[in-house]
């Protein structure tokens, strides 16, 4: 893999450019994934030692169903992981974009 150093030494094709802009890609988005669960565990487990339980907010969806009233508490916790997790990969898209248009542009 090329380094930034690299990059900016020598002159490289746009297929090698190319190449690297999506390694760059992928490690923005293997940080996101790592950093999206690290804070996932922190606002669960923060939600579980100051109230007690895991959250139930998807109770309201859930209100006429008797035998997903169980599953509430799992329900709630799945849905906030998708949204850490949909809202942190969107995030690195938009910082991955921003620094490969900056800094590592075609020929």
């Amino acid at each position: 893999m090329l380094s930034y150093e690299d990059y900016q030494r020598f002159p490289y094709c746009n297929q090698c450019i190319s190449s690297f802009r999506n390694q760059t890609f992928f490690r923005y988005q293997k940080h996101a994934i790592a950093i999206c669960w690290v804070i996932f565990a922190l606002v669960i487990g923060g939600f579980y030692f100051i109230m007690g339980r895991l959250p139930n907010f998807a109770g309201i969806m859930f209100q006429k169903h008797n035998l997903m009233e169980p599953l509430i508490p799992l329900m709630s916790t799945l849905i906030l992981c998708l949204v850490v997790f949909c809202l942190g990969r969107v995030y690195a898209i938009f910082l991955a974009k921003k620094y490969i248009n900056q800094n590592l542009s075609y020929h």
